[in-house]
């Protein structure tokens, strides 16, 4: 039997409908718990759904289904995807004294404003209401070693998040990379004028690769769209584009690591 090998014209139009390649698709398949009964098209409209975002009506009809079932095995394989992240993306930030290891982020995505109104929600990002979270990325490898949230944009800024997670994991003398947001903290080197030319062009590049795991994020039209699902299912989508953006990053789309 002839293998099948998609064109590249094939492979960008799968991928702007499912945010991965056919081959990633697959490696998603392998690594997840699947539901019982589920199967490999019930991924499908799962991506489908992360990426495009539309009203069930125009998904289910998509998907050739009505919107009972296709609500059904999506958000069950959201699941699946948001749990598969715990196993993906792990502290691992290769502890050295000194040295920078990581950089750290916080990254907003609209929500529906709650009711009663508060302004603990508000964003000055999109100035509306949002869910913060954090991310950090290693430097000496292409992935996330950490995301934690959510949190109202309003009431946790960048460096009350650092605070509360992330700065008890770091060794002593362990130093992470971060924008103006966290530069009242001393555990991080924020960029300025006063640092060395070597140094400034270091922290440049970290921010960069950074933002570039933010955008690659923010393709997913769940997360960049106002959220419209329940509240607290946020955090399953926001964990389940994490997987499939991770998997990309580890395998055939890497960002450039720092030298060591």
């Amino acid at each position: 039997m002839r293998s099948y090998k998609p064109t590249l014209v094939q492979t960008r139009r799968f991928m702007s409908h499912f945010g991965v390649s056919p081959t990633q698709c697959s490696q998603l398949w392998i690594l997840l718990k699947v539901p019982e009964n589920g199967r490999f098209k019930h991924l499908l409209w799962a991506l489908l759904k992360l990426k495009v975002y539309a009203t069930e009506e125009v998904l289910s009809g998509m998907a050739g289904c009505d919107e009972k079932t296709f609500r059904k095995w999506s958000d069950q394989f959201i699941t699946a995807l948001a749990l598969l992240s715990t196993r993906l993306i792990k502290w691992n930030s290769r502890t050295k004294s000194g040295i920078h290891t990581f950089s750290v982020d916080g990254t907003d995505c609209p929500i529906n404003e709650p009711s009663p109104f508060s302004p603990k929600w508000y964003s000055h990002k999109f100035r509306s209401a949002g869910l913060r979270y954090e991310i950090a990325v290693s430097l000496f490898d292409s992935e996330m070693i950490w995301i934690n949230g959510p949190f109202p944009c309003g009431e946790f800024p960048d460096s009350k998040i650092f605070r509360r997670n992330l700065a008890g994991q770091l060794s002593k003398g362990e130093k992470g990379i971060a924008d103006q947001g966290y530069r009242s903290i001393s555990q991080l080197t924020i960029k300025n004028r006063g640092h060395q030319k070597g140094k400034l062009i270091l922290i440049g590049k970290a921010l960069a690769r950074h933002e570039n795991v933010n955008q690659r994020i923010k393709r997913f039209g769940c997360l960049r769209q106002q959220f419209r699902h329940e509240l607290k299912r946020h955090v399953y989508y926001f964990r389940a584009v994490a997987s499939v953006v991770q998997l990309r990053l580890k395998t055939d789309n890497p960002i450039n690591s720092l030298p060591k």
